[in-house]
């Protein structure tokens, strides 16, 4: 027992008595254990390719097999120039390979040594061979091609070739000598004779690598839990709960000898991989780049326990033996159509699945067994082929491969990778269990799937030529989630689903110094690290916006058209922007009906090669329209990549609630006189219609004034997604100086008559957001802002909440309400409505009395909150255990992230730092990092108690959570700064623990959150001043 601590947890008599139960009971089972299983292995530290002694079953010995060696791996290794040896000048200094070498075909074997009985290894091998055929463009004594992480046995090159294949005529080149130019990730072959251009060669080339384990690229392991397939009764049920408490410990994959044979608790490894975007070179020596297409022959040699899918329907199988006679399965798949090296993919698992048939072709959907037979795979196996017809229908472009194999992994970094032929998700995304009939995450599991298919035509088929465009694979992919979710269900507001899902996030973010064009000069490119950098948020989300304001001033009909006609010309190949641009002039020229101001080339290249997005300015007493970059703080930002600060921009408009015809902004300021408004009438007129275009609007003040009367007499004359677009665009430009913070206060008055939740959602995120509910001791704002919105919001408050008291179930379809739900049940608690207080007491004391209440999903977080916030040691101390619990069960992120939430929410600052104090000395490391302590100090009571904490603990807390948590946790105490003299102290006490790289940063850091802070109260105090006036 450690001795007691003035800053230790402290626990009520009642709880101590169950964690003393509980321990007896672990220690009783741990008894139960070693009689019953007396022999575990130990885990051994030792190289990879050396065996762990396997564990003895009880009642007799065995021998561990030998650890499987291929024929090559038995080989003398390929003598290479020394590690320290610097290559001299050359084309391997550059990303771009040299276009000396065309491939064309690959075959590839690959042997991952993954043994169902042994995963107790600190890292897994694998061994492979791959001859790739060439075609040589320009006379060379040098091959170039990608390899990274690789040991080679065999490096041959055969040729020239006779009529494709190798014969008696083609004979071995030499080679002299093989490199690496490792900050290029090149493997560099130095021939004995000279390639002959247009002549074919071969390259024969056998390596070893590892699988990682901590990472999702190129091949890697997952591993979980199979507490097996049969129920369990009396010893064996508490023997798989011990099993399970402990396999959640930290390192747990490191040991791995409670492997019992009953199965009542194992630990299952499966292989995946991920190629996209430059990892096959960690897998196999490759030209690894998205133009480089050729077919590829796989075989994957796999233990007979596991099986083995790749792009492309199995071929055969047979069987071959190591060396050492363990007997291994090898399958084959046939020929894959011509494909970039990042979409080979390949999985060595022990799923089931399930199948079904869409249009003569199989679709399979592989997962645990457990999910299997609980059929939480059947919404995706029943919902894939007909996304897979639609988009064909769409198209008139058929799926060119005759099956789909979509895996569920444990877990995968990337969520979700479309593979030809092998789709890879993560199971959280893609899994759904049959009683969950809310249409929230229905339609998320569809839009993952959706856009992964949508892959299938746009990246697959048609591929961009490099990296600079990957937005036309992910940009189209994403818009066209929004088309198929419509498909489905078409009751959902399709225009505020892509303003919440695809517009607003990168709206916000788009302003920022690291804003960058959706597509760039290749020449930028210095580094495979800026590669993957390209998968982010202006990627997807930007190139959804530029796919779908395409789509908004081209008709449906002409913009389908023009893609079905890209993607018949570039199938099977690669296309660069201007080719798609160049496909829609050729639809556009060929009608007489719409008609445009310039090129598509010419509208779109504006956008697409520009950062930012412009403010669109409209006075309406002269009828003069500007347009301006939009800067954070309209400060203008050097670093935003521009040509000119120029956009052309397609103005869809109504006025008095009747669409006007479509207009261009294709100079700085033009005058349209149609568009002015006298001061007398009731006039108002809206830009951006249904939001389609990719830009803020500002009007002037008679603009905005004409709006805002206009919401006060018939808000329904606007339609939703201008409610939405007004407050959203009247916020972001007052909190960036371009509009008065009091006007876009002005736009909240009528909300008494607003009955859309999501527009409710909307004004709150922007009016109560953090920075406000932490300064409320600083303030006089929040009985100024109670008056003001419990006075506007009853109305909304008693729709709602009848439906959770009486008919929670209505909600499940209403997928926005779902969205919005959340932020507006803690507004209203948090305002002291209540009604909704009382609720929250309510749905906590009843889910308390039994856990299997569900409380409702939307408010769940907001309700655990409240629950805490207003009761008292016993409701902590509870949810404290169902967290505990919960953590020990690998329950989802979301749960765990909800209840340390809650369990945050405490008004009780001892009872804060008993939480932090159990998460820097109990809680399993693994499940949590730092956002205890995080969450702690965005509550209203935490931020003080949080800054001392760390204060007090500092050393404790960087020694288990490591320096990476420097960041956050300087955010937190950052938040209490808003003077000199907090700064100082805070930078002495700094200056005391950092060590003197980290100072520097870390003192930047402060300054600019001080420098937040004060910007923030600044602006609540004319808010607040604001609320007096209106209140």
């Amino acid at each position: 027992m450690s001795p007691p601590s003035s800053s230790g947890i402290y626990v009520s008599r009642g709880v101590a008595l169950l964690l003393a139960g509980l321990t007896a009971a672990v220690l009783l089972v741990l008894v139960a254990l070693a009689a019953l299983y007396g022999n575990c292995a130990r885990v051994q530290q030792h190289s990879p390719g050396v065996k762990d002694t396997e564990l003895s079953p009880p009642g007799g010995q065995k021998q561990a097999p030998p650890t499987p060696t291929s024929e090559a791996a038995s080989e003398p290794a390929v003598a290479t120039t020394s590690k320290d040896w610097r290559p001299p000048s050359g084309p391997w200094e550059h990303l771009r390979l040299p276009l000396w070498l065309v491939p064309f075909h690959y075959d590839l074997e690959l042997w991952p040594r993954l043994r169902p009985d042994d995963l107790s290894m600190p890292s897994l091998t694998f061994t492979g061979c791959v001859n790739i055929t060439v075609r040589c463009t320009v006379a060379t004594s040098r091959m170039l091609l990608h390899s990274f992480l690789l040991n080679y046995k065999r490096v041959e090159v055969w040729g020239p070739l006779a009529l494709g294949t190798r014969n008696a005529t083609a004979g071995r080149v030499p080679v002299d000598n093989v490199w690496f130019a490792l900050e290029m990730q090149y493997m560099v072959l130095d021939l004995g004779q000279t390639l002959q251009p247009g002549s074919k060669y071969e390259l024969d080339l056998c390596f070893s690598g590892q699988v990682l384990q901590h990472a999702s690229e190129g091949l890697f392991l997952n591993f979980y839990i199979d507490q097996g397939e049969h129920s369990c009764q009396g010893p064996q049920c508490l023997l798989r709960a011990v099993c399970g408490i402990w396999c959640i410990l930290p390192n747990f994959r490191a040991l791995h000898f409670w492997n019992f044979s009953a199965g009542i608790c194992q630990s299952i490894a499966l292989i995946a991989s991920q190629m996209e975007p430059t990892f096959a070179r960690n897998v196999f020596p490759c030209f690894d780049e998205p133009a480089l297409k050729a077919t590829f022959n796989i075989t994957i040699i796999h233990h007979p326990a596991y099986v083995a899918l790749s792009n492309m329907p199995q071929l055969g199988q047979s069987e071959r033996m190591d060396v050492n006679g363990s007997r291994w399965k090898v399958s084959t798949f046939h020929t894959t159509p011509r494909m970039p090296t990042y979409l080979v993919a390949l999985a060595v698992c022990d799923f089931d699945h399930v199948s079904r048939t869409e249009r003569g072709k199989e679709i399979r959907v592989w997962a645990r067994k457990d999910d299997i037979a609980n059929g939480n795979v059947d919404f995706a196996v029943n919902i894939t082929g007909p996304i897979f017809s639609f988009l064909e229908d769409l198209f008139n472009i058929s799926y060119p491969l005759p099956k789909t194999d979509i895996i569920a992994l444990p877990t995968f970094d990337n969520r979700a990778m479309e593979n030809w032929g092998l789709l890879i998700f993560d199971e959280a995304f893609l899994l759904l269990e049959p009683d969950d009939e809310l249409t929230e995450k229905r339609a998320m599991v569809l839009s993952i799937i959706s856009h992964e298919v949508g892959h299938q035509w746009f990246g697959n088929l048609v591929t961009m030529s490099w990296w600079n465009n990957i937005w036309l694979n992910e940009g189209f992919a994403s818009y066209f989630e929004l088309g198929i979710i419509n498909y489905f269900y078409p009751k959902l507001p399709r225009n505020e689903i892509f303003f919440f899902n695809f517009l607003h996030g990168v709206l916000r973010e788009d302003h920022a110094l690291e804003s960058r064009a959706v597509s760039t000069d290749m020449e930028i490119f210095t580094e495979t690290r800026e590669i993957n950098e390209l998968f982010d948020i202006y990627t997807y989300n930007k190139g959804a916006c530029m796919a779908r304001m395409l789509d908004s001033f081209l008709d449906q009909h002409l913009f389908v058209n023009a893609l079905k006609s890209y993607l018949e010309t570039f199938s099977y190949s690669n296309a660069e922007q201007d080719d798609l641009w160049r496909h829609f002039q050729m639809a556009i020229d060929e009608q007489n009906v719409i008609h445009l101001p310039t090129t598509v080339k010419n509208i779109m290249d504006s956008w697409t090669y520009q950062g930012g997005f412009p403010v669109v300015t409209l006075n309406v007493s002269t009828g003069i329209m500007k347009q301006e970059p939009f800067y954070l703080e309209k400060a203008e930002n050097q670093i935003l990549v521009s040509r000119n600060n120029t956009w052309i921009v397609p103005i869809f408009w109504m006025k008095n609630g009747i669409t006007q015809p479509l207009v261009w902004l294709d100079k700085s300021n033009m005058v349209f006189p149609e568009m002015q408004l006298s001061d007398s009438d009731g006039d108002w007129v809206i830009l951006n219609l249904n939001v389609t275009g990719y830009y803020r609007v500002n009007y002037d003040e008679l603009g905005w004034k004409k709006l805002s009367q206009q919401l006060e007499k018939d808000p329904k004359a606007i339609p939703v997604i201008h409610r939405l677009q007004l407050v959203s665009d009247a916020f972001a430009l007052s909190k960036n100086n371009y509009l008065e913070i009091e006007t876009a206060l002005d736009l909240t008055k009528y909300l008494a008559e607003e009955d859309e939740i999501l527009v409710w959602f909307e004004v709150l995120i922007n009016l109560i957001n953090r920075n406000v509910i932490s300064d409320v001791n600083n303030f006089a704002i929040y009985p100024l802002l109670k008056k003001y919105l419990l006075k506007r919001i009853n109305s909304i408050w008693n729709t709602y909440s009848a439906i959770i008291r009486e008919n929670v179930a209505a909600l499940q379809d209403n997928y926005l309400a779902l969205l919005s739900l959340e932020k507006f049940f803690e507004t209203a608690c948090w305002l002291g409505l209540e009604d909704c207080l009382q609720l929250s007491k309510e749905l906590f004391r009843k889910w308390m009395a039994d856990p299997e209440t569900e409380i409702p999903h939307p408010i769940q977080r907001v309700v655990l909150c409240n629950g805490i916030a207003l009761g008292s040691d016993k409701e902590w101390d509870f949810l404290l255990r169902f967290y505990i619990n919960t953590t020990k069960e690998e329950e989802e992120e979301e749960r765990r992230v909800h209840l340390i939430y809650a369990l945050s929410c405490s008004k009780e600052p001892w009872t804060l730092n008993r939480f932090m104090e159990y998460a820097i000395t109990v809680s399993p490391s693994p499940f949590n990092e730092t956002n205890i302590i995080e969450a702690v100090a965005t509550s209203e009571v935490g931020c003080y108690v949080a800054k001392e904490f760390l204060i007090n603990n500092w050393l404790a807390v960087i020694e288990r959570y490591g320096p990476q948590s420097l960041d956050a946790l300087v955010w937190v105490i950052g938040r209490t700064v808003s003077t000199d003299l907090q700064v100082m102290e805070l930078q002495r006490f700094l200056g005391n623990v950092l060590e003197e790289h980290q100072r520097t940063a870390a003192h930047a850091k402060l300054q600019a959150i001080k420098t937040e802070n004060l910007k923030n109260k600044k602006r609540i105090a004319r808010m607040a001043e604001w609320l007096r006036k209106n209140t």
